[in-house]
Order: C-alpha cells, then structure tokens, then sequence
C-alpha cells in the first residue's frame, strides 16, 4: 500500500514538473466582455456579418471606456474587437467551438496578437485549426503553445531554414500538430510547465526543426535548464582536426551524428549546436546566434532558466565583444533584436508596468484613429511613465501633438526622446532614428536627416563595427537618393564602407553589393566599377575567399553587360550613318 501511495505521489509530481523550474500562473488579462448569450448567439449564425457587427459594437465599447478613463475595461473590449474582427475576415474555416476556445481565453489571444500584431493571421488560424482536429482537448489546455506553434507556420517557412552551419542540417517538419503533439506527450517529464510560459517563450520551444526522432533521444526526465552547459561539456576538443588553431571541416566519411559527437569530439561549434539541441528537445526556450568571423564560424546560446531569468551570451568568447551575430525570431521570420528578446526575457507583453503601458499604448493609438488626439496624447504619455522603453507610444504622443499644432521644436525634442531611450539597444535606436528620418525628409531637411542617422552610428562603429554596418541596410538607398550628383553619391558610399571597414564581411553584403547594383541599376555604370576597385582593395587580405569569388563574378558580369551595351551602341551608329 505504500509503494502504491509512493507511486502516486510520484505520478503527480512529474505530472506538474514538480522537479523542474517552478513558473508562476500567467496574469488571466484581459477578459471576455460579452454576455455569454451574446456568444452562443454570434458562434450559432458563425457569419461573417455578424463577427463584423460584433467588432464593431466592442470597438465603439473600448473608445467610450478609454474616453472615460477606465482602462481595463477599454483593454477588455479592445481586443474583443480585435478577435471578433479577425473572426469576421478571415475566419472562415475556424472550426465554431475553436472560436469559442479562443473566445473563452482572451490573455492567450493576447499575448499571441502582441507577439506578433502583423502577422498573417489567416495562415495562423489555418495552422490552429488542424492543431484542434487532431488534439482539441490538448489545445484548450495549451493554447499558448498552439498559437506560438501556429505564428511559426503562418506562412510559408523560409527555404533557408534550418540554417546552423552543421554538416548534417536538421530537416523542416511538415506537419505542425506533429510537434505539438511531441512537446505535449513528453511535457510531464520537462522542466517547464507549458501552461504557464508566454507565446514568446513558446515560440523558441515550437519554433524548431526536426527529425522529431533525433530529439526524442536527446529527450529525458530530470533535464533542466543548467544540463544544457554540462551537456556542452560532454564534447570534447577533436585534436585530430586542429590545423594551426583552427578546426578543419567534418570529415564528411564520418556521420554527422550527436553519438560520433560525443565520441570522437568535435569543434567550439559543434559543441554549441549539440547543446542547443538539448534544449530543443527538453522543450527549453533557447535562441542559437551564428556569425562569421575571420573565416570561422561562431556561435553561442541564450536561454531561460525560469520565469525572467535567461543565460545570455553562453559559450561566448570574451574576445568577440564585438562580434554581431544573428538569430531569426521564429514568430516573424525576421532577424531577433537584442530589445525583442529582451521583451520576451522580461515578460513585457504580460506582466507588470509593461503590460499596463502596452494596454494603454494601443489605447492611444485607437483614439488616435478617431481623431479625438488629446485623449490620444494623455494616454500614450501615461504609456511612456508606465515604461519608457514603449516605442508605439512615442509615435503616438508625436503625431496627436502634431495634430494639435505642435512647433517642430517640441517635436525634435520628443523624436530625440524616443531614440536616446534605447542608449542600450542600438537596433531600436535605428528604428527610432528612421521614423525620425521619414518626419524630417517630408519636412525637406534630407540633409539633417542623414548626419543625425550618421553621427549615432559613430560611436556604434567603435564598438560593434558588425551591427552598425548590418543598420546601415535599411537607409543606404534613401542616403544615396539624398545626393544630388553621382560623386556626391559615391562620397556618401566611401564614407560609410570607410567606417564599416572592420567588418569587412558585413560591409561586403550590407554596403558593396547593393551600392554596386544601385549604381548599375541607374545607369551611373563608372560609379559602379569604382565600388568593385574598393572593395577588392577592402577584401584583399581579410580571408574572405567567398565574397571574393563574388565580388569578381559581379565584375565580370557588369563587364559582359558593358561590353555588350557598348556593342550595341556602335551598331546603332553604323545604322545611323
């Protein structure tokens, strides 16, 4: 009898990961409005028309509570509106008891829609549907993880994932329910409980690649979080690939396989991806960096140890402080910011001033839309006190004030605001710095523009010469639109390579490459050839034997093309004549 009472004691404690990382319950905000007839009503005619009419009716709900400063309330009837909406275009095929599910658990809904607001919500709800008919019972249990799943697969997954720079990649899995149905039958025995993370802690768990059966064995009970580094360690230096400090490649009449790993030893590298792995299939939320470096590649890990607690930089050489390496945020497909993750590792869509300054933030932004600017303004300043890190407020606090006939002066000094904020996030101080510059160029100060982007881009190069020159992408067309005269627009190019120069890898994609087809493209073609001379003197010597062979392909193509132009040109005369 009391092996049986140990057995059951046992059985639930593995059942609420009693031995893992204890989680705290989510925040259940905001919460459903509507009278529970009001529901049963609209899910009964499921038309589209009647989602709309309800969208409507909450919208106009959530203006009259903002009006009146109850916010919570407006919150509730906010993203009411959002869903029933959603419902309306493109909820279609929604199976009506799954629209019921997501009704009934708006902080799920929530915390997906502030995960990622653009996404392509048709495709998401496509992939939560079949999630439903395969384990509904499942899904109503682990929403979260169902949308978090269902963001990644919204729209076609990108051909270059998964990318690790392994010899053996992993390989994409079809079948979205399938690792929904992995990480909820093997979830008792991991160290999260699945009910109580957030959709951006989810999105590093689903947001994986297969074979599901290479993580199985890599799956096992008692693993937590701190495992990943003793794992690494299991992963011995492989002497006999060592050439002057250096790895050599894989020796490809060996199989790429975690046993070989462990066996025979393997590169830094290696060692890292074996223990991201580890973290993949103990459903631990874990964020793999990769960058090139002097012809090697490196790579570390970032990863949570519990509820606002991550290890960041982990296998991280201290010597590559000034290495930029990226990361997809599997939720959009686009490049991981350091603030992005910072978000998520903070729990900002849920918890906290944060939340409060997301729900008033929007809240702003809704009045914005209906003209009522003073509400608009109070709201997203009170946003902004609540959390100076809320980038929407700025916007909105700047464009009601613009409304209401702010001088340009108030106006710089709110944009300036906005951008020295994020002193320690230089992509959000871009991405700040850019609406500045949209504002700026419509009020016809395209020079101003450029310095300012230019002079906070300075000390960045000092620092992380990779990242500044990667922030450069976004604007380096409109900088050289901004030039009046071919040599003042090759100026500006040789300004910023000069500066990018020490990240010559960066330079070579971010800055040559598109300059040269800029220039090519219009028809400024000794410009363009002037890009290539620099840039094989900048590659000569940095061992960056690819975007060499690159650099000459272009050149010969724009060579062939020059030729044949001029070819043609002499026909033409000789017609002439």
């Amino acid at each position: 009898m009391r092996v049986l009472v140990y057995i059951c004691i046992f059985s639930l404690f593995v059942g609420t990961n009693i031995f893992g990382a204890q989680l705290p319950d989510l925040p259940r905000v905001p919460s459903l409005p509507f009278y529970a007839d009001t529901i049963d009503e609209a899910l009964s005619l499921d038309s589209s028309g009647k989602w709309a009419e309800l969208s409507e009716y909450a919208k106009q709900n959530a203006v009259i509570a903002a009006r009146e400063e109850r916010i919570d309330d407006a919150a509730n009837w906010y993203y009411a509106s959002i869903l029933t909406g959603m419902f309306s275009r493109e909820g279609r095929d929604i199976p009506a008891e799954l629209k019921r599910a997501l009704l009934e658990n708006m902080p799920a809904f929530f915390d997906c829609y502030e995960t990622a607001p653009k996404a392509p919500y048709t495709g998401v709800f496509s992939t939560l549907s079949q999630i439903y008919l395969n384990q509904p019972t499942q899904l109503k249990k682990y929403m979260r993880m169902g949308l978090a799943l269902s963001l990644v697969y919204a729209s076609v997954l990108p051909s270059s994932w998964p990318s690790y720079g392994v010899p053996d990649e992993p390989t994409q899995v079809s079948q979205p329910a399938e690792i929904f149905l992995y990480f909820t039958l093997n979830g008792p025995k991991m160290p999260f409980d699945f009910s109580k993370m957030t959709v951006g802690e989810l999105v590093f768990v689903v947001g994986i690649a297969g074979p599901l059966t290479e993580l199985e064995k890599l799956c096992r009970a008692g693993f937590e979080p701190s495992d990943i580094e003793k794992e690494a360690a299991k992963v011995k230096a492989d002497p006999t690939r060592l050439r002057g400090g250096r790895f050599a490649k894989w020796d490809t009449d060996v199989a790429f396989t975690f046993e070989n790993l462990l066996k025979n030893g393997g590169s830094d590298y290696e060692r890292t991806y074996y223990a991201f792995r580890n973290a993949n299939a103990n459903g631990i939320p874990c964020v793999f960096f990769k960058a090139e470096q002097g012809g090697d590649s490196i790579s570390w890990l970032s990863y949570m140890n519990g509820a606002k607690e991550w290890r960041n930089e982990v296998f991280k050489d201290p010597k590559l402080k000034g290495v930029y390496a990226k990361s997809d945020f599997p939720a959009t497909w686009n490049p991981l910011t350091r603030f992005e993750l910072s978000r998520i590792q903070g729990r900002a869509n849920v918890e906290g001033d944060s939340y409060k300054s997301l729900i008033l933030s929007r809240l702003g932004a809704l009045m914005l839309e209906e003209g009522d600017n003073q509400v608009a303004f109070d709201l997203a300043s009170k946003a902004l006190k609540a959390d100076k890190f809320n980038a929407g407020a700025y916007r909105t606090v700047i464009v009601s004030r613009a409304r209401m006939g702010a001088e340009s002066k108030e106006l710089d000094g709110i944009f300036r605001q906005s951008y020295e904020v994020f002193a320690d996030y230089p992509e959000q101080i871009a991405k700040m710095l850019m609406v500045y510059r949209e504002n700026l160029l419509v009020r016809r100060q395209n020079a101003k523009a450029d310095a300012l982007f230019n002079s906070h881009m300075k000390p960045l190069f000092r620092s992380n010469p990779s990242l500044a020159t990667y922030l450069y992408s976004d604007v380096l067309e409109s900088m050289l639109d901004n030039a009046p005269t071919p040599t003042q627009k090759y100026s500006v190019y040789s300004g910023i390579v000069r500066s990018a120069s020490k990240a010559p890898a960066e330079a070579f994609k971010y800055i040559v490459v598109p300059t040269a087809k800029y220039f090519w493209n219009n028809d400024m073609k000794k410009e363009a050839f002037k890009v290539i001379k620099s840039a094989e003197s900048m590659l000569r010597g940095a061992g960056l034997s690819a975007e060499k062979d690159e650099l000459a392909r272009l050149r010969e193509q724009y060579e062939e093309m020059d030729l044949q132009d001029r070819q043609l040109e002499q026909n033409n005369r000789k017609n002439r004549r």
